[in-house]
């Protein structure tokens, strides 16, 4: 049948060729070459009956024709050509071929099932000389959501923190030109686009030419499931999100540079606060606080006890806690974004590294009525020893004997008030020989801590 038409228009294109000569008009054809004076093509052939879907209509002719104008018309969906449109009730729409003789339209999808015949023609020259046509049909088919848009997530689930982000993803699958605005909402959380600062629960974001759309999903500070929704002109599709319960070592992990320091004021920890790179700029602050020592830096006007550190490009905030002058177990708290880790630091008594020891005389009657006076004092190599710290005396004869009393024993003290003065501590005692003790050299034994001291006195 397509050869009898093409013949039929072949000869009735020829006569009119053969009676005016007309340079401008169609050359003489042959059936077999009816489809080089137009060609039609359909891209994609089918689509999804959404009424947003397109497909690129796109008819050909001899670009050496000086006929330009072709007209296109549908009996189902809607045409579109520069400014123009047409259906089947308001008409065709026309277009003029470029210089390579290729004319173009979009059909739109309607909103029905069904098969529309797209009709493409052009009006040669000449009295009486029919309209030359080619037409082609597109079935518009039933409409599968996840062939038309799909939505994803980078998260699955966030930490309800208030700043952790999952970003949303909408992919456009309709014909046509993909750039199309895609509106985000979700039922909780905040919907921020890349490069804002801020945002809210509906945000649109057009999609780019290959269809993609993103968007950020911020959690909020409460336990629950945010849903959220990407609709492109009248369709949409959604995901769920979980807000979990924060764990805090997913926000800030506190390390430190030992477990226990001496009471000695002046022995310092380092406490290292490690936190997640995601926290906003605005909040990327590390609070550190103690129950006892102080901070050597950063610390709040006239509280050494709290410092507020900036976390560094490294993700880290450094902190140094100064040993007080009294034992006790110290609870460090670093605090980031309103979530809190906490550590312990066991504060020992601070015992001597040194022992100095001095006598009143180096020798004593054995009568009973003689006595040495004994001074001790007690330092370390860094900080104060502590306060009150107990010395233990003892003294033996020659022959090894345990010998003699030790008389008004005190306490190692200082007068000092001043923590940041270090002085040593002192400790007195006075002893008193016996007629017992064997004569010659007796060993005095000054414990404090775990060091002690020997001195000797000489018996007669």
């Amino acid at each position: 049948m397509k050869t009898g038409i093409g013949l039929a228009l072949c000869a009735v294109a020829f006569a009119g060729c053969q009676r005016n000569h007309d340079p401008d008009r169609f050359s003489p054809i042959t059936a077999s070459a009816i489809d080089s004076m137009l060609e039609v093509a359909v891209n994609p052939l089918s689509l999804p009956a959404d009424g947003v879907s397109r497909s690129v209509v796109s008819a050909r002719i001899d670009p050496a024709s000086r006929v330009r104008t072709l007209s296109f018309e549908s009996t189902l969906g809607t045409l579109f050509a520069g400014g123009k449109q047409g259906t089947a009730a308001t008409g065709p729409v026309t277009v003029d071929a470029d210089s390579s003789g290729i004319a173009t339209v979009e059909l739109q999808s309607p909103g029905q099932v069904g098969t529309g015949r797209v009709t493409v023609s052009i009006q040669p020259p000449g009295t009486n000389v029919p309209k030359i046509v080619r037409s082609v049909d597109v079935p518009f088919t039933n409409v599968v959501l996840d062939n038309l848009m799909q939505v994803s997530t980078s998260e699955a689930s966030l930490p309800a923190d208030g700043f952790s982000r999952a970003t949303i993803t909408a992919t456009l699958r309709f014909g046509g030109d993909l750039r199309r605005p895609v509106t985000f909402t979700t039922t909780r959380g905040t919907l921020i686009k890349f490069g804002a600062t801020g945002g809210s629960t509906t945000e649109t974001v057009t999609a780019d030419a290959s269809g993609v759309a993103r968007i950020q999903l911020q959690a909020d500070s409460t336990v629950g499931t945010a849903q959220v929704t990407a609709d492109v002109s009248g369709y949409n599709r959604g995901l769920f999100v979980q807000f979990v319960p924060v764990s805090p070592t997913s926000i800030i992990r506190l390390a430190q540079s030992r477990d226990s320091a001496p009471a000695d004021g002046a022995t310092r920890t380092q406490f290292i606060a490690a936190v997640s790179p995601n926290i906003p700029e605005a909040s990327r602050t590390v609070v550190f606080t103690t129950t006892d020592g102080s901070f050597t830096s950063d610390t709040d006007a006239g509280n050494l006890k709290r410092a507020t550190v900036e976390v560094d490009a490294g993700n880290t905030a450094v902190v140094e806690l100064r040993s007080p002058l009294t034992a006790a177990n110290a609870s460090i708290a670093a605090t980031i974004a309103n979530v809190t880790t906490r550590s312990t630091v066991n504060f020992t008594r601070a015992l001597p590294t040194t022992i100095l020891v001095s006598l009143s005389k180096s020798s004593a009657t054995r009568a009973g009525s003689d006595s040495v006076d004994i001074t001790v004092k007690l330092m370390r190599d860094v900080g104060q020893v502590a306060n009150n710290t107990v010395v233990t005396y003892e003294a033996r004869d020659a022959a090894g004997k345990p010998i003699g009393f030790f008389n008004n024993v005190t306490l190692a003290t200082t007068t000092n008030v001043d923590p940041a003065v270090f002085e040593p501590l002192t400790s007195t005692a006075t002893f008193d020989p016996d007629d017992t003790a064997a004569a010659g050299a007796a060993t005095i034994t000054i414990k404090a801590g775990t060091l002690q001291k020997t001195v000797s006195v000489l018996l007669n």
